[in-house]
Protein backbone atom coordinates (compact mmCIF):
# COMPACT_ATOMS: atom_id res chain seq x y z
CA UNK A 1 0.00 0.00 0.00
CA UNK A 2 2.73 2.40 1.30
CA UNK A 3 4.62 1.77 -2.25
CA UNK A 4 1.70 2.49 -4.46
CA UNK A 5 0.76 5.91 -2.56
CA UNK A 6 4.15 6.77 -2.75
CA UNK A 7 5.01 5.79 -6.65
CA UNK A 8 1.97 8.09 -7.22
CA UNK A 9 1.81 10.95 -4.74
CA UNK A 10 5.30 12.58 -5.12
CA UNK A 11 5.57 12.62 -8.67
CA UNK A 12 2.08 14.54 -8.49
CA UNK A 13 3.69 16.87 -5.55
CA UNK A 14 6.56 17.54 -7.42
CA UNK A 15 4.23 18.75 -10.45
CA UNK A 16 2.27 20.39 -7.84
CA UNK A 17 4.98 22.53 -6.05
CA UNK A 18 7.71 23.01 -8.89
CA UNK A 19 5.03 24.21 -10.97
CA UNK A 20 3.76 26.54 -8.91
CA UNK A 21 6.75 28.11 -7.65
CA UNK A 22 7.78 29.79 -11.07
CA UNK A 23 4.17 30.71 -11.95
CA UNK A 24 3.71 32.29 -8.11
CA UNK A 25 6.86 34.39 -9.03
CA UNK A 26 5.68 35.14 -11.99
CA UNK A 27 2.53 36.66 -11.18
CA UNK A 28 3.50 38.38 -8.19
CA UNK A 29 6.20 40.03 -9.87
CA UNK A 30 9.40 38.39 -8.27
CA UNK A 31 10.80 37.11 -11.14
CA UNK A 32 11.17 40.31 -13.12
CA UNK A 33 12.74 41.17 -10.09
CA UNK A 34 15.38 38.87 -10.41
CA UNK A 35 15.98 39.08 -13.64
CA UNK A 36 17.65 42.69 -12.43
CA UNK A 37 19.79 40.78 -10.11
CA UNK A 38 23.47 39.98 -11.42
CA UNK A 39 22.21 35.64 -11.68
CA UNK A 40 21.29 34.34 -14.47
CA UNK A 41 17.94 32.83 -15.48
CA UNK A 42 19.57 29.69 -15.49
CA UNK A 43 21.01 29.86 -11.74
CA UNK A 44 17.47 30.57 -10.97
CA UNK A 45 16.14 27.42 -12.28
CA UNK A 46 18.63 25.40 -10.66
CA UNK A 47 18.15 26.95 -7.62
CA UNK A 48 14.63 26.44 -8.08
CA UNK A 49 15.11 22.32 -8.95
CA UNK A 50 17.52 22.21 -6.02
CA UNK A 51 15.80 23.33 -3.33
CA UNK A 52 12.34 21.47 -4.60
CA UNK A 53 14.30 18.22 -4.64
CA UNK A 54 16.60 18.45 -1.91
CA UNK A 55 13.24 19.14 0.12
CA UNK A 56 11.82 15.85 -1.38
CA UNK A 57 14.50 14.50 -0.49
CA UNK A 58 14.18 14.83 2.78
CA UNK A 59 11.18 14.25 3.66
CA UNK A 60 11.32 10.79 1.75
CA UNK A 61 14.47 9.88 3.78
CA UNK A 62 13.36 10.32 7.25
CA UNK A 63 9.85 8.38 6.45
CA UNK A 64 11.87 5.34 4.64
CA UNK A 65 14.40 6.09 6.43
CA UNK A 66 13.01 4.91 9.87
CA UNK A 67 11.58 1.75 8.52
CA UNK A 68 14.80 1.14 6.83
CA UNK A 69 16.32 1.50 10.04
CA UNK A 70 13.58 -0.74 11.97
CA UNK A 71 13.49 -3.19 9.31
CA UNK A 72 17.76 -3.48 9.38
CA UNK A 73 17.59 -3.47 13.45
CA UNK A 74 14.88 -6.41 13.37
CA UNK A 75 16.99 -8.30 11.49
CA UNK A 76 15.05 -8.86 8.38
CA UNK A 77 17.58 -7.55 5.94
CA UNK A 78 14.94 -7.99 2.77
CA UNK A 79 12.69 -5.61 3.94
CA UNK A 80 15.44 -3.59 4.81
CA UNK A 81 16.64 -4.00 1.19
CA UNK A 82 13.21 -3.30 -0.49
CA UNK A 83 12.94 0.08 1.24
CA UNK A 84 16.28 0.96 0.29
CA UNK A 85 15.23 -0.16 -3.91
CA UNK A 86 11.91 1.72 -3.19
CA UNK A 87 13.92 4.79 -2.09
CA UNK A 88 16.00 5.20 -5.17
CA UNK A 89 12.77 4.66 -7.44
CA UNK A 90 11.25 7.76 -5.97
CA UNK A 91 14.53 9.45 -5.74
CA UNK A 92 14.74 8.97 -9.72
CA UNK A 93 10.85 9.81 -9.56
CA UNK A 94 11.65 13.28 -7.57
CA UNK A 95 14.19 14.03 -9.96
CA UNK A 96 12.20 13.43 -13.66
CA UNK A 97 9.39 15.35 -11.86
CA UNK A 98 10.43 18.03 -10.59
CA UNK A 99 12.33 18.99 -13.63
CA UNK A 100 9.30 18.58 -15.81
CA UNK A 101 7.64 20.77 -13.78
CA UNK A 102 9.57 23.25 -12.91
CA UNK A 103 10.00 23.67 -17.31
CA UNK A 104 5.67 23.63 -17.54
CA UNK A 105 6.05 25.86 -14.59
CA UNK A 106 8.18 28.60 -17.11
CA UNK A 107 6.20 28.30 -19.96
CA UNK A 108 2.82 28.73 -18.13
CA UNK A 109 1.30 31.95 -17.95
CA UNK A 110 -0.99 31.46 -15.24
CA UNK A 111 -1.68 28.90 -11.47
CA UNK A 112 -4.52 27.22 -13.96
CA UNK A 113 -2.68 26.51 -16.83
CA UNK A 114 0.63 25.10 -14.94
CA UNK A 115 -2.00 23.46 -13.03
CA UNK A 116 -3.94 21.77 -16.17
CA UNK A 117 -0.39 21.13 -17.81
CA UNK A 118 1.12 19.41 -14.54
CA UNK A 119 -1.71 17.29 -14.05
CA UNK A 120 -1.87 16.02 -17.70
CA UNK A 121 1.78 15.48 -17.75
CA UNK A 122 1.26 13.11 -14.94
CA UNK A 123 -1.35 11.27 -16.33
CA UNK A 124 -0.01 10.99 -19.12
CA UNK A 125 3.34 9.39 -17.58
CA UNK A 126 1.07 7.09 -15.79
CA UNK A 127 -1.41 6.42 -19.03
CA UNK A 128 -3.96 6.74 -17.77
CA UNK A 129 -4.90 9.78 -19.46
CA UNK A 130 -7.35 7.22 -22.07
CA UNK A 131 -9.74 7.38 -19.35
CA UNK A 132 -9.86 11.04 -19.02
CA UNK A 133 -10.07 11.68 -22.45
CA UNK A 134 -13.39 9.71 -22.66
CA UNK A 135 -14.52 11.91 -19.51
CA UNK A 136 -14.10 15.19 -21.00
CA UNK A 137 -15.05 13.32 -24.98
CA UNK A 138 -11.62 14.71 -26.68
CA UNK A 139 -8.98 12.93 -28.56
CA UNK A 140 -5.51 14.25 -27.72
CA UNK A 141 -4.17 16.08 -24.72
CA UNK A 142 -4.65 19.33 -26.24
CA UNK A 143 -8.40 19.34 -26.43
CA UNK A 144 -8.26 18.34 -22.89
CA UNK A 145 -5.83 21.73 -22.14
CA UNK A 146 -8.44 23.97 -24.59
CA UNK A 147 -11.53 22.36 -22.44
CA UNK A 148 -10.51 23.19 -19.23
CA UNK A 149 -8.76 26.53 -20.35
CA UNK A 150 -12.42 27.34 -21.76
CA UNK A 151 -14.06 26.66 -18.15
CA UNK A 152 -11.36 28.78 -16.39
CA UNK A 153 -12.20 31.87 -18.74
CA UNK A 154 -16.16 31.38 -18.20
CA UNK A 155 -15.58 31.23 -14.34
CA UNK A 156 -13.43 34.84 -14.76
Amino acid sequence: MLINLSLWMFPIICMILGGNSIIADKENGRLSLYSTYQASSGYYLISKFLALVLSLFFVMGISYGIFSLIFSLAGSSFAAHIYQVLLLVNMLLILVFSAASLLIGAFSKTRIQGLSAAIIFWLKFYGTLDQVYKEYKCSSSEEVFLSIHKMEQQTD
